[in-house]
């Protein structure tokens, strides 16, 4: 299991990196216990940024947790590693959906091969 997050802290051997992968490996965006992908991109380095763009070869957009989907940012993680209390309470809400999401979604999943019907 990869975690994508991890993945850029400037080692060019960093075993999260995508060209380090090996085959048939599991890949997340982040874990249940992490902040939304758009809190952890907004946290990091001006240099951090730099390297996932350069290594991606555009802004950061597609992301699949659903706090990600909506572009939620912090404050809308599932859990907090080490606590007990107020955990797993996150809730998806139906107006959170912008109308062009199943669009946007489709031509993702058409743009990497994951979908080729009807497009």
């Amino acid at each position: 299991m990869k975690t994508f997050p991890l993945a850029f802290d400037g080692n060019v051997g960093n075993l999260y990196l995508p060209h380090n992968y090996q085959t048939h490996s599991v890949v997340y965006t982040r874990a249940h216990d992490n902040d939304t992908s758009l809190s952890w991109y907004e946290n990091l380095s001006l240099g951090e940024r730099h390297r996932l763009r350069d290594y991606l070869g555009f802004d950061v957009e597609a992301n699949m947790p659903m706090q990600d989907v909506l572009g939620l940012s912090k404050g809308n993680r599932m859990n907090l590693p080490c606590t007990i209390d107020n955990n797993w309470r996150w809730r998806f809400q139906w107006e959170q959906l912008p109308t062009t999401l199943a669009e946007q979604l489709r031509h993702l999943n058409v743009l990497y091969s994951r979908y080729t019907r009807g497009y």
